[in-house]
């Protein structure tokens, strides 16, 4: 996600080279916030040339993907441009459904660990009332039970 996130980035920043009236992205923003700005000129149409470098991009990538993923969003980092919201509300909806599936399954193996104990507890009770009301000698209660326990 933090590369797609990167890569809109990117674009954007070619797309503005082409027309300075679009919106500034969010790497645009970045290089100003870091004061690295990039280098518009007419013989760097094709490349990028300036800017912050490669790790710190990566990095804000990396931290506003897993803050908007893990539905925290400090806002640092916004997805300005059309683009960018696009991709945004797409992360957010792959978020949630991941965060459905995780807690779904916890919530399914708790029950099913719940629901054999309280089998297990049931089926001691039903076999102590059984040697209770067939008054099952006491050798051969502690035999059945011992049985049932361990079975």
């Amino acid at each position: 996600m933090a590369c797609v996130w990167y890569s809109i980035g990117e674009y954007e920043v070619k797309q503005r080279m082409m027309d300075p009236f679009i919106p500034d992205g969010w790497l645009l923003r970045l290089s100003n916030d870091l004061k690295s700005p990039f280098n518009f000129t007419a013989s760097s149409r094709t490349r990028i040339v300036g800017g912050p470098d490669k790790s710190s991009c990566y990095i804000s990538a990396l931290y506003f993907t897993m803050s908007c993923m893990s539905t925290v969003g400090f806002g640092n980092i916004a997805s300005n441009t059309t683009y960018e919201k696009l991709f945004g509300v797409g992360m957010m909806i792959i978020s949630a459904l991941l965060y459905a599936a995780i807690f779904g399954h916890m919530t399914t193996i708790i029950q099913q660990m719940t629901s054999a104990t309280v089998r297990y507890h049931e089926m001691i009770t039903n076999v102590r009332e059984f040697i209770k009301l067939q008054e099952v000698p006491r050798e051969l209660a502690e035999r059945v039970m011992d049985y049932v326990v361990s079975f």
